[in-house]
């Protein structure tokens, strides 16, 4: 595997202008060639770092880098230099998953990118490919190169660190905590809802403590999550006594006191989690 140098501090002294011009110029020397057929992150990511001897750090799929990048992610049409994005159901084992695609602008409503062949296509016109998914690319928004150059693999491993926290029963004060950890987790809403549905089963059990803690500290609240953390509790049909939500804002409180108002349950909010501990039991 190729050895670049990475410098933060040199990197961020870097033209970026010069940084752009070099990515664009090795991407148009791939024009027409199949190896990223399917690997369009890959392409964008190569054409940046490889041009211009540096390092950056993204997602695993193009869909994933679209919501670590989402903080300054923009819409209409991307400016020259710009990783662009969309969403897009890929095949996967498992079924259509939504990976995404991504290209970059070359500032002139033209997006290069790895579809079949390494091709160039109208920003918009992209969403009128079909992947072997049968499903059409949907634009998202573009991103500057700049925050893409300031994504760290200490940001990068942080988040990949609280998607592999395993949820738990603790032993606790002579009692058991159902803790379910889905904090940590940023913008990423996808992995969050699929981190919760996976843990439904386990918390579901009857030998599972009725008592639980959900931490969502540092995790961006949506209405998915709202809705799928409150219908999952409530279909159970589980006997929960107390429910402590951790890290939650006063304006998700409403919908999370469905589940007191449906099950029973009491339910508290608290930004402490060893006061979370201690209220449960």
């Amino acid at each position: 595997m190729e050895t670049r140098d990475f410098d933060v501090e040199r990197k961020s002294k870097v033209n970026e202008a010069e940084l752009i011009e070099n990515m664009i110029r090795w991407a148009k020397e791939k024009l027409g060639e199949r190896k990223y057929a399917g690997w369009c992150l890959s392409f964008i990511e190569d054409a940046l770092e490889i041009s211009n001897g540096i390092e950056i750090f993204g997602g695993d799929c193009a869909k994933e880098s679209a919501e670590l990048y989402a903080d300054t992610m923009m819409q209409g049409e991307p400016p020259r230099g710009t990783f662009v994005f969309y969403d897009c159901l890929c095949l996967s084992e498992g079924g259509p998953v939504n990976w995404g695609h991504c290209g970059i602008s070359l500032g002139d409503g033209s997006v290069i990118h790895a579809w079949d062949v390494v091709r160039i296509d109208k920003y918009l016109d992209i969403e009128k490919l079909t992947a072997p998914s049968g499903d059409h690319p949907g634009y998202i928004g573009w991103v500057p190169v700049s925050r893409v150059l300031t994504q760290k693999r200490s940001d990068f491993d942080k988040i990949q660190a609280a998607i592999n926290k395993k949820s738990f029963e603790l032993n606790y004060n002579g009692g058991t905590i159902w803790c379910e950890h889905l904090d940590g987790m940023g913008d990423l809403e996808q992995e969050v809802l699929d981190k919760f549905k996976s843990d439904l089963p386990q918390l579901r059990r009857p030998s599972v403590s009725s008592s639980m803690i959900i931490n969502l500290d540092e995790t961006v609240m949506t209405e998915e999550i709202e809705n799928v953390i409150v219908n999952g509790l409530i279909e159970s049909k589980k006997q929960f006594r107390k429910i402590a939500f951790v890290g939650v804002d006063r304006k998700h409180h409403t919908k999370f006191n469905e589940i007191h108002d449906r099950t029973g349950a009491l339910v508290k909010y608290l930004n402490d989690y060893e006061k979370a501990k201690e209220w449960v039991l």
